[in-house]
Formats: C-alpha cells, sequence, structure tokens
C-alpha cells in the first residue's frame, strides 16, 4: 500500500468539438484528478467556453498541422507538472468509475509503480484492458494514428506495471467522424510500408468501411510483413497474425465464400494464439458451420475451460455469456445432423 497521505493525480485530454461532452466528463474526472489539462486543437463550438467556466481545469488552444495524435498527446503530457505523481490519459468520451481515486491510492506506490492496467469498455461488445493510467516520467505516444503509449527503457528504472480490476472504464458510444482515419493510415502505410503494424491498422479501417477486397489484401500482405519484422516492441506477432488470420476468415464468410475457406483461416489464427477462450469459440463457430458438430462441441468445452480474461486480446462479450454458452455445448452435444465437410474445397 503507497503510505503517502494524498497523491497528486493530474488528468489529460486533447479534443475537438465535444461541447455535448464536457459537463459529464468534467464532473466525472474532477472526482478523481487534482486538475485536469486539456489541449484543444481547434474546436469552433462551445467546447473552450464550457470547459473554461470549471476549476481546476486548463484549457490550452493549439492546432496541429499535419494531424498527429501522438504528438498532440505528448505536447498535452509536457503541460503536466513534474511533481504529478499519477497521468491518467483520457478522451472526453470516457467515464471512469468513481472508486478509481481511491483504488489508485490504495496500490499506486510512488518511484516503483508506473502503470496501471483496468478494464476498458470500448464498444458494447468488446472490453480490453486500458493503459493510460501511468507515471509522469519514462513514457511517450507514439504512431499518428491508434497511438500507444511507449515505456522509455532506462537503466534506472523498469517497467513496473499494474492490474486492477475495480477500476473501470467505459467508453460512451457516439458517432464520430472517421474520415480522417482513412488516409491518415494510408499515410503512414505510404510512409512506412514494410511495418506490419500500420499495414494491419489499415486493413482493419478498410474492413470498417466495407472495402472487403481492398481489406482482405492488405491482410495479406500484413502477414507477409509479420515473418520479417521484429514487433517486440508493439505487442508482437502472434496478436497481429492472429487478428488478420480471423478477419480474413471473416470477410470470406461475409462474401458468401466457401465456409471451408473461413474455416481453414480460423485454424491458422487458433495456431497463432490458442491461449484465449475467443481463439477457441470463434474456431468452434467455424467448425460448426461446416457442420462439423463433434469438433464443435470440442472446441466450444475447452474454451469454456478457459477463465482468465487477461489472456485476450479482445474480451468480447458473447464469448463470456455463461448461459448462451452451456445452452450451445447442450445443443452441439445432443445435435443428431451428421458431420460433414465440402468436398468441393478440401483443407
Amino acid at each position: 500500500m503507497n503510505m503517502n497521505n494524498k497523491l497528486k493525480i493530474i488528468g489529460y485530454a486533447i479534443c475537438l468539438n465535444e461541447e455535448h461532452q464536457v459537463d459529464d466528463f468534467v464532473n466525472n474526472m474532477l472526482t478523481i484528478c487534482d486538475k485536469l489539462i486539456i489541449v484543444d486543437t481547434g474546436s469552433v463550438d462551445n467546447t473552450i467556453f464550457k470547459l473554461s467556466v470549471y476549476d481546476r481545469v486548463y484549457v490550452v488552444e493549439k492546432k496541429f498541422n499535419p494531424w498527429d495524435f501522438a504528438e498532440a498527446r505528448n505536447y498535452c503530457l509536457s503541460l503536466i507538472d513534474d511533481d504529478c505523481d499519477i497521468c491518467i490519459a483520457v478522451d472526453l468520451d470516457e467515464r471512469f468509475s468513481y472508486n478509481t481515486r481511491d483504488e489508485l491510492q490504495k496500490i499506486w506506490i510512488c518511484n516503483e509503480t508506473n502503470n496501471v492496467r483496468y478494464p476498458l469498455q470500448s464498444t458494447e461488445d468488446i472490453m480490453i484492458y486500458g493503459f493510460k493510467i501511468h507515471s509522469r516520467h519514462g513514457y511517450k505516444w507514439v504512431y499518428p494514428i491508434h497511438e500507444i503509449l511507449e515505456f522509455i527503457d532506462s537503466l534506472e528504472c523498469q517497467e513496473n506495471v499494474l492490474v486492477n480490476e475495480s477500476i473501470i472504464c467505459s467508453h460512451k458510444q457516439t458517432q464520430r467522424d472517421r474520415s480522417d482515419y482513412r488516409r491518415l493510415l494510408k499515410n503512414m502505410v505510404d510512409d512506412s510500408p514494410l511495418n506490419p503494424r500500420f499495414s494491419y491498422q489499415y486493413a482493419r479501417e478498410l474492413l470498417n468501411h466495407n472495402c472487403y477486397k481492398q481489406s482482405f489484401d492488405e491482410y495479406q500482405r500484413c502477414l507477409t510483413l509479420c515473418d520479417c519484422y521484429d514487433l517486440s516492441n508493439v505487442n508482437g506477432n502472434s496478436q497481429i497474425q492472429w487478428a488478420c488470420w480471423r478477419s480474413m476468415g471473416y470477410i470470406s464468410q461475409l462474401q458468401n465464400r466457401s465456409l471451408n475457406m473461413n474455416l481453414r483461416y480460423q485454424l491458422k489464427a487458433f495456431a497463432c494464439y490458442p491461449y484465449a477462450r475467443e481463439s477457441y469459440l470463434w474456431l468452434s463457430n467455424a467448425w460448426e458451420l461446416v457442420g462439423n458438430y463433434n469438433q464443435a462441441y470440442s472446441m466450444l468445452r475447452s474454451g469454456l475451460s478457459i477463465t482468465d480474461k487477461k489472456l485476450s486480446f479482445e474480451i468480447e462479450t458473447q464469448c463470456w455469456n455463461s448461459d448462451e454458452l452451456l445452452n450451445k455445448l447442450k445443443y452441439l452435444k445432443n445435435s443428431d445432423k451428421k458431420e460433414s465437410l465440402s468436398s468441393n474445397d478440401p483443407i
């Protein structure tokens, strides 16, 4: 337990035209933070005015051209007091549980703790572990889009990361203008064509825009890059390869291609990362689609034995609904349908 009576906690955020989020955001974060530092990047609505009426909220206006999320966040981080114990990077459409300060007070050890991971409900169907609670020094943001917080290696300091399941952050579902995302990602790929992380992010964005063939081709290119690129500092080969194979299977199924093709890709995804419950359940579904209920049952049963959510890259709500999955297990076990695989497209 931290022996200090009070930690100095500062929240920081970048924003653009988010007047509708301001009141809820500030009221939430000021129960956790001693103050908030906001960099407004060019709002033309009432965002700046609404922020400026609050005590302990400091607003700086700065535009970035060309736009770069990491540059904007790093600038905001640079404005934080040097004696701050804990920084919380946050977006205006995120809300932390009101116990966050108390939980940090319990677990944070000054000059030892660097980062706290916490459940982040990123969408209605997906939960990940957030990483944006960190020490004042030793971190920087990297990548112009889909930026991540990178620990700056030091001989004097090893990264000490804690996981707290009681701190919960939720993402309010709002319609965001993603018109620039595709362009920014394309620029990243053009500038660094051999980087598989950029390739994967671009493929995923193409899929979000329903550009199925372009997305499929980019996922294939990404897999080729993964074989010859060191990803040790960007979440590793396994996660990207797993996501690529799985998405290619999804596209194949979506476009009414051979279900055996989907199965083939899900098998490859499983081989990349056979530790998460999601890997088993996606493969179980692929076996079921081709009529092999015994295999589908076996994979689902094995997947249900995995109870540690921290093993998952993304925690998918449907994969942790116990009642539905147990009913599915009974259905697969009792099904009298004969197993079948298409003879026209063997695996």
